[in-house]
């Protein structure tokens, strides 16, 4: 674990709140696969220790800016989504190499199989199924204008975006292997027509990119 991580971060967290603060208990989390998720305890003079997140964003796996990012977490805060606080936004790479965003800290696993055995020990597999629905029902409610014009969109007809980018990866990378482009002419003939109202979407649910814990018998997003 690099010392300068918790040097930038207690720095940057120090010119942020308006106090000294001192960063210790450093720890690689499990969530996520392109970003790193960093644990840590936070002690700012004259208020009690936090637990706090770093989400370091790679410019490489970057889809829109940590502020925009931070931004749409907090608007599907407001909105019922169980989502942790953003406590602190950092669009300079040269405090601690990446861009970053700091949360509060929510216990639990998000690694998929690890997540399984935890509903399955509980047996709460309908509460976190219910409540994963409710979370993203209360997402699609929200009107995508409330975030900001510079979050990414599929555009008016996102089926036919993908296929196109698609079409166009297999040309360059597959263009000897006939059973891509038969595959490419299957979905093109059973392509889905452009969705009747735009949402906003949380990319990850499909990787189980979802904080579940035992001891609340619940499940919240990160």
């Amino acid at each position: 674990m690099s010392a300068d991580l918790a040097a930038g971060l207690a720095e940057f967290l120090t010119r942020t709140l308006a106090a000294p603060t001192r960063v210790d208990g450093l720890e690689y989390l499990s969530a996520g696969a392109r970003r790193r998720n960093v644990g840590f305890t936070a002690h700012v003079e004259r208020v009690r220790a936090r637990k706090l997140v770093a989400t370091l964003v790679p410019a490489a796996v970057q889809i829109m800016s940590v502020e925009d990012e931070a931004a749409v977490r907090e608007l599907a805060r407001t909105h019922g989504v169980a989502v942790p606080a953003v406590v602190a936004v950092c669009a300079d790479p040269a405090v601690v190499g990446e861009p970053f965003v700091i949360s509060d800290h929510v216990a639990g696993e998000t690694v998929p199989r690890k997540v399984l055995r935890l509903v399955a020990a509980a047996g709460n597999a309908e509460t976190v199924a219910r409540e994963w629905g409710e979370a993203m029902g209360r997402l699609h409610a929200i009107d995508p204008a409330a975030a900001a014009r510079t979050v990414p969109s599929a555009g008016a007809d996102p089926a036919a975006a993908v296929l196109a980018a698609a079409e166009a990866d297999v040309r360059v990378l597959l263009g000897d292997r006939p059973v891509f482009a038969l595959a490419l002419r299957w979905l093109e003939h059973r392509l889905p027509g452009p969705p009747p109202r735009t949402a906003l979407l949380h990319t990850d649910l499909r990787n189980g990119n979802i904080v579940t814990s035992i001891s609340t018998d619940s499940a919240g997003g990160r």
